[in-house]
């Protein structure tokens, strides 16, 4: 019994860890007193690099395992993983349109990104395109694969979660949480590529591509 319980908990408790190191750090730094950009920067970065540093040391065998499969299949596996983040960007995208026009206001998330782009452009940008990607497909793709066994129910479940980390944390009022949608459009385009292609890669991939067409969005005013 304990051993079923403690099997469904620890992907939980991976990701606490992961969140825990960034904030305790933070926390530390906050403790400093220090106001300088640059050194916040730089502090933030080193902060999320340890956290990403975490969970690329948890999951190395499946990123060792499966780099070779990656690099024999990029062909294929773009296609079907840019195929379902077309379609997971395009349903995001109307998501977000009729929420916008209902609530009169972007996503507690997207509103954060784009502040944290305006003081503190460095880490931002580390952040959003190289790490975490890498750390949170590891985090709910990888991470849950072995508590999921019915592929639909991982699909959904996993769009689920990361659908409500993207919001939980900057959510203010009840009706924030709507904007889970939007995020779990996006999250059902990274698993279904995970399922699909059965390589973690894939959807580190994606995830990068999308974060980096969000920063220059943001970045270019569109």
């Amino acid at each position: 019994m304990m051993t079923t319980v403690f099997r469904y908990l620890k992907p939980f408790w991976t990701i606490l860890v992961y969140f825990g190191i960034s904030l305790f750090l933070q926390a530390c730094y906050l403790v400093l007193g220090i106001n300088n950009a640059i050194i916040t920067n730089v502090m933030l970065v080193f902060a999320s690099l340890l956290a990403t540093g975490y969970v690329v040391y948890k999951f190395k065998d499946e990123l060792k395992n499966k780099f070779e499969d990656f690099k024999k299949n990029i062909k294929t596996y773009s296609k079907r993983a840019f195929a379902n983040w077309g379609l997971g960007f395009v349903c995001m995208f109307i998501a977000n349109l009729i929420l916008v026009s209902l609530l009169n206001g972007l996503a507690p998330n997207e509103e954060a990104n784009r502040s944290m782009m305006d003081s503190l452009f460095f880490f931002t940008v580390i952040y959003s395109i190289l790490l975490a990607p890498v750390a949170e497909e590891l985090l709910f793709r990888s991470n849950f694969k072995d508590i999921f066994k019915n592929k639909k129910m991982f699909v959904f479940s996993t769009a689920f979660l990361f659908g409500a980390m993207h919001v939980i944390g900057q959510s203010k009022t009840f009706v924030d949480f709507l904007y889970i949608v939007p995020y779990m459009c996006l999250g059902y385009a990274f698993s279904k590529t995970y399922v699909e292609t059965g390589n973690v890669y894939s959807c580190i991939m994606i995830h990068m591509f999308h974060n980096l067409l969000s920063v220059l969005i943001i970045v270019l005013n569109i």
